[in-house]
């Protein structure tokens, strides 16, 4: 089973695939345990190194074998949200780390005064550095806060431009390293869990042709109209995804609590559900599309891949433009963005 970067993609899968064992209906949206087990950990993955010809040639980072035991030990407390282990297995192996890893592990543990040492050392721009440096001097209780007030400060305005350090193949292969990490622990940890019956609403969704075969959107038949358009249905959706957002909320920070946890129904199909009412026509198509828009706005907060595509499907263009900078500062800083779970944590930041 072929490995995956961890990316924006593997994080709507695992998202959207905690229930184990689900029927034929749902593959569209199906990949493999490796991607699912991005879920809590995981930045956006950069293109075009999102290639398997590009991810191949990806060479490993460079240690011996015990040194890398030593390395995975602490990015598995990490992965496992105990911190008293990770700083116990950091103090072991930092030395064999770069210095823009060892400052990912100083901003997860306030370490603010070794940060600001290391932080000259960085292969960061001028800007960059003045704006961790503003950062670490004030010990903010929350990095992500800190972060997010910082993108209101500029309004949004991020650039595109140097995207990505100047040692992008190795920040890929230390990131490859830690998802190798998490890919492991996801297995550990699914082996444990029971399975799960995928739920009737999912079902529902599951069994409706959203596209043909070339992709493009289809309109809804009338016989799911007849099965879906009614209150009784919405207020379930509605009602699952209200549980599912909260759960994810409330515990993204324990990827072994969501990685086992079972949504009501896989959130792909509530974006292309939208799509296809969209162009479907039908008397009392207004009442509904408000029910699915509803939806579709509170599922945002869960992640920015959710917020861009739905921001998209309801033309919010304003905010579409905050999910957008949010992206590009987690492009930016893959390894610091993975260990402080920004992508979830951001999710919310400016949206009103």
């Amino acid at each position: 089973m072929k490995k995956h970067l961890l990316t924006t993609a593997a994080l709507l899968l695992c998202l959207t695939h905690c229930a184990h064992k689900e029927g034929k209906k749902e593959q569209s949206h199906k990949s493999s345990p490796a991607s699912q087990s991005s879920a809590v950990m995981v930045p956006h993955n950069p293109s075009p190194e999102s290639s398997e010809e590009s991810k191949a040639n990806l060479s490993r980072i460079n240690l011996d074998e015990k040194s890398r035991v030593k390395v995975d030990d602490a990015f598995r407390a990490v992965v496992r949200n105990d911190d008293k282990k990770a700083k116990a297995a950091y103090g072991r192996s930092y030395k064999f780390m770069p210095e823009f890893v060892q400052f990912a592990f100083d901003l997860r543990f306030k370490n603010f005064d070794h940060g600001a040492q290391l932080m000259e050392k960085l292969p960061y721009e001028a800007s960059e550095k003045e704006f961790w440096q503003a950062l670490l001097k004030s010990k903010p209780k929350s990095i992500s806060k800190a972060v997010c007030e910082e993108l209101k400060k500029k309004n949004f305005e991020i650039s595109k431009e140097g995207t990505l350090p100047g040692a992008l193949n190795e920040e890929l292969n230390w990131f490859r390293e830690l998802q190798e990490v998490v890919d492991q622990s996801y297995k550990e940890e699914l082996g444990k869990a029971k399975s799960m019956k995928t739920s009737e609403i999912n079902e529902i969704l599951a069994s409706i042709p959203y596209k043909d075969t070339n992709g493009a959107v289809l309109p809804l038949k009338d016989d799911v109209k007849k099965k879906i358009f009614s209150d009784s249905f919405f207020d379930k959706m509605r009602n699952a995804q209200r549980r599912d957002t909260r759960y994810w909320t409330e515990n993204f920070q324990s990827p072994l609590k969501v990685w086992t946890y079972q949504r009501g129904f896989i959130p792909a199909y509530a974006f292309d559900l939208y799509s296809s009412m969209a162009i479907t026509e039908d008397p009392k198509l207004n009442h509904f599309m408000k029910r699915i828009k509803g939806i579709i706005k509170d599922m945002r907060v869960e992640n920015s891949l959710f917020r861009q595509r739905g921001d998209a499907l309801i033309q919010d263009e304003e905010d579409l433009k905050k999910a957008t900078a949010v992206s590009h500062f987690m492009n930016r800083y893959l390894i610091i963005s993975t260990f402080m779970n920004l992508d979830p944590a951001l999710a919310s930041c400016g949206l009103h």
